[in-house]
């Protein structure tokens, strides 16, 4: 409270006394007065919240707070940026009106049982990218942290709009920097997509954003009919637009038939493949009357699976064709066969893959993949061992990605799951995934805990509560 106090004090000599040079919020500006946490509890908060929240450009307008590289939205994030951010939401939340779009990361799916409960400001598409750049310079050493908006649809920085800081950076600030993990605020945008095992949240974030779109409707009752359109029947779409047609149906205000001929509104949900992994989910919604499109309410989402959670089926290769006269095996000859080939021993590490050339059959080696997934829960740790957990994992062999899973804890704390994706023949495997985390967190001996495997890909980490 002291602390406050000298502050404001320091604040008003600025203004009253002109004691120093009173800030003026530009690009340009740098401030230099105060620490770092200081300025962005009596500058950069107070500053965003008249702005986002007064300002005629802004006010109203959905936007998005990330961490940026200059011009570029990162996928990573360091715990410091993570951390300035958090405390600028918590400011925001406070004035009513501010357009700070929903994430998914941030705030939990709520079955409300009517449209009214829903804040739907909070989850338009955005229009604004508010970055948070921080980084320290080469030349001088100095952390510098800016403030910039980002225009999304113009592809131009908002002129007029921006606040910097600089100073010193306290060991405390090169460690938080140098911590570094995937932004799951951005879970759904391009990147960081939902991955196979997030077809819930997928669900419930498409679920949220089109409850919107029911409230701005101008109808009594709301009759839906969720219509498809999956490319190659993938399950996990299924699965993901059966659950968007339950949430739905959560409120009173909306019923969901699954008879078209019944419905006054279509929801269309389509999946466009981006890449081989890659795909977008794009919602929609037409008035049965008129086929018209509901404006303004669109929304769609990132999606990466692997091959084999797609759920469809591999082609067959061609088998052998039993020849009932001569009982004996002949196989079956393509146009660039001229013979039978002999059939190579194959080591299990290897597959071979047949290269046709004008008068031989080359047999080459390719590599053999060993997709799999664990999820890791670690419970009952203490607070400074959290950061360690992500930069743990991401050294185990073989290891292909790492995503949280915030559905996995509950009301339990402190709790962090992860998935974890591999592709390895050796570290695939339970035994090996057990023996490697016991190794690492076992090495330094100050760690006391218990590993519990579940199954085959879920494992538990429960520590002793107390240790330092």
């Amino acid at each position: 409270m002291l602390k406050k106090m000298i502050v404001t004090v320091f604040i008003s000599c600025l203004v009253v006394s002109g004691c120093a040079t009173v800030p003026k919020h530009s690009n340009s500006h740098v401030e230099k007065q105060m620490s770092l946490e200081e300025w962005v509890d009596y500058v950069a908060v107070p500053y965003l919240i008249k702005e986002l929240g007064d300002n005629p450009l802004f006010k109203g307008e959905p936007f998005l707070l990330v961490a940026m590289d200059r011009d570029n939205v990162e996928a990573q994030i360091d715990a410091l940026t993570s951390q300035l951010r958090e405390e600028m939401i918590d400011g925001l939340l406070t004035k009513p009106g501010i357009g700070l779009v929903w994430r998914p990361s941030t705030k939990p799916w709520e079955h409300h049982t009517s449209l009214k409960e829903v804040a739907c400001n909070e989850s338009m598409k955005e229009k604004y990218y508010v970055g948070i750049d921080t980084s320290i310079s080469s030349v001088n050493g100095k952390l510098n942290v800016k403030i910039r908006a980002l225009d999304i649809v113009e592809k131009r920085w908002v002129t007029g709009f921006g606040i910097s800081w600089q100073g010193k950076p306290s060991a405390m600030h090169k460690k938080a920097l140098e911590e570094r993990r995937p932004d799951e605020y951005l879970l759904g945008l391009r990147p960081l997509p939902f991955n196979e095992r997030q077809a819930d949240l997928l669900a419930a974030y498409l679920s949220r954003n089109l409850s919107c779109l029911f409230n701005t409707m101008e109808r009594d009752e709301a009759i839906v009919y969720v219509k498809k359109e999956n490319p190659g029947n993938i399950r996990y779409f299924e699965n993901a637009f059966g659950l968007v047609a339950n949430y739905l149906a959560r409120y009173r205000e909306v019923m969901v038939t699954d008879d078209p001929a019944k419905a006054n509104i279509t929801i269309l949900a389509k999946v466009h493949p981006v890449h081989s992994q890659l795909f977008q989910v794009w919602v929609s919604a037409k008035y049965k009357k008129d086929g018209k499109y509901v404006p303004g309410r669109e929304t769609e989402a990132y999606v990466s699976l692997p091959a084999n959670a797609m759920g469809v089926t591999a082609p067959k290769t061609p088998q052998p064709v039993m020849d009932a006269s001569k009982k004996q095996l002949n196989p079956i000859k393509t146009s660039a066969q001229a013979t039978p080939q002999s059939i190579s021993a194959k080591l299990p590490e290897k597959k071979f893959k047949k290269k046709v050339e004008t008068d031989r059959v080359i047999e080459v080696p390719v590599p053999v993949s060993y997709p799999g997934n664990f999820d890791i829960c670690f419970y009952d740790y203490v607070k400074n061992f959290e950061n360690k957990i992500f930069p743990m994992l991401k050294q185990y062999p073989g290891v292909t990605g790492i995503q949280q899973l915030y559905d996995r804890c509950g009301s339990t704390a402190p709790c962090v799951c992860y998935d974890l994706s591999v592709d390895s023949k050796r570290y695939g495997h339970m035994e090996e995934l057990i023996q490697w985390l016991d190794g690492r967190l076992g090495a330094s001996g100050v760690y006391h805990y218990k590993l519990k495997p579940l199954s085959g890909e879920s494992l538990r980490i429960v520590f002793n509560r107390g240790f330092e």
